[in-house]
């Protein structure tokens, strides 16, 4: 008995020290691996902290530097897109030969255009610029005039004349700025070809985007004007333009003090077809739009041929026309009139455009068919054409032979000239 109380009493101690003298000990070691989680957690954040600031310094830097390369023309703009700057140039040489039956045949080498561009927007990607020179120096197309005689309202007789000419020398063509507010409402200032005066939709089909010859004709002839232009995009599907600009088919300061004013609407059926005529992009869906527009303008001093019009005359314009492409077919049929409301005498103008590529992107059969009726008595132009494109890299390098016949009737005197035109067009856009 006396062993087992020693015994007890030993067990009882040790318990004892155990409970009172272990115990903080464990107690104690447990509170230290809080405090070593919580550091390394700070250490981290601050870390990433760190990581976030770098990223960002090199955003600033990279952003200032911007970035520059190649799109449709050689660029240097902004990361945020705010400034950009683009530059294009293109080239047309020709060769042509025409079997003239009233003058001299001729047989000619030339430089049709060479153009340089300016595009691109500053302070924010809603205002853009544009503007383009001319830079030929070498060719101009010669000029002829003719005088013509109708009878207006009142039974007196009228003569005026017009000037067939093309210039081709150095010039400012466009010069303008755009401010978008939103896709239906942007304004446009500077210098621009007006809607009324697309005219044949500058034409690609044949001879590098030239305008057919009797489209360079007056009152025909597509003017770079002066204005301001009013222009959106309603769902979608309607163009609008509402414009005021010099006129009187010239293209410096206005001679007296009437403006030109006009609108041009289109509706896009399918898709949104752009100004041209070759689709070249072999579209796998249907484009089809329809354009109308019109001009009126009222002189108040006596302008000259080619215009002509007297003190206090009234002019008219309108055109339109009709877009489709598909799978590598263009079909452009257009209609063009100018009246004179106080005279009472009027000029008007049929064309039509077709093109088919043979070889998707690459090889296109053209045709072309335009008339052009002068008032008066027999006094019609007809222009047909075909011929054969071939793009080596869309439209920036490209070779366009054709054929037209050229048909002009005159009082008493019908004239009838070949020409053959070969043309290769260089450049990056």
């Amino acid at each position: 008995m006396k062993y087992c109380r020693i015994l007890v009493i030993v067990t009882a101690v040790a318990f004892a020290h155990l409970l009172f003298f272990g115990g903080p000990a464990i107690a104690k070691t447990k509170e230290v691996k809080p405090h070593g989680t919580e550091d390394t957690l700070r250490a981290q954040q601050a870390q990433i902290e760190q990581l976030k600031s770098d990223i960002n310094e090199l955003k600033t830097a990279k952003e200032q530097k911007g970035e520059s390369g190649y799109d449709h023309g050689f660029f240097i703009r902004t990361l945020n897109g705010d400034y950009e700057l683009k530059f294009r140039w293109f080239a047309q040489l020709f060769y042509e030969f025409d079997r003239n039956e009233d003058a001299p045949d001729t047989n000619t080498f030339g430089l049709r255009r060479s153009r340089f561009l300016f595009s691109g927007n500053v302070f924010n990607k809603n205002l853009t610029y544009m503007t383009m020179t001319e830079m030929v120096t070498q060719y101009s197309v010669p000029t002829s005039q003719t005088t013509s005689t109708t009878t207006d309202s009142a039974g007196d007789t009228v003569t005026y004349s017009y000037t067939n000419k093309t210039d081709k020398n150095f010039r400012i063509l466009y010069l303008w700025a755009q401010y978008r507010f939103a896709d239906e409402f942007q304004i446009r200032v500077g210098e621009f070809i007006p809607p009324t005066e697309y005219l044949f939709r500058a034409s690609n089909l044949l001879q590098m985007q030239d305008f057919p010859i009797i489209a360079v004709a007056e009152p025909f002839t597509p003017n770079f004007q002066t204005g301001v232009d009013l222009l959106g995009t309603i769902a979608k599907k309607f163009d609008y333009e509402v414009f005021a600009v010099n006129g009187s088919s010239l293209d410096r300061i206005n001679l007296n003090k009437s403006f030109r004013i006009g609108t041009a609407l289109t509706y896009n059926f399918l898709g949104k077809p752009a100004l041209g005529v070759a689709d070249i992009d072999f579209s796998e869906r249907p484009q089809l739009a329809w354009t109308i527009s019109g001009a009126y303008e009222k002189a108040d001093l006596p302008l000259a041929a080619p215009v002509n019009i007297n003190p206090g005359d009234t002019a008219l314009r309108g055109q339109s026309d009709v877009v489709f492409r598909y799978k590598g077919f263009s079909f452009v049929p257009e209609f063009v009139v100018y009246y004179n409301n106080t005279q009472h005498y009027k000029h008007y103008a049929l064309a039509g455009q077709a093109g088919y590529f043979i070889i998707p992107k690459h090889l296109e059969f053209a045709a072309q068919a335009n008339y052009l009726k002068y008032s008066g008595p027999q006094n019609d132009n007809y222009e047909f054409s075909g011929g054969l494109n071939y793009y080596f890299y869309g439209q920036p390098v490209k070779l366009q032979a054709d054929y037209s016949y050229l048909i002009s009737k005159k009082p008493g005197d019908d004239l009838n000239n070949h020409r053959i035109r070969l043309g290769l067009q260089m450049g990056f856009f």
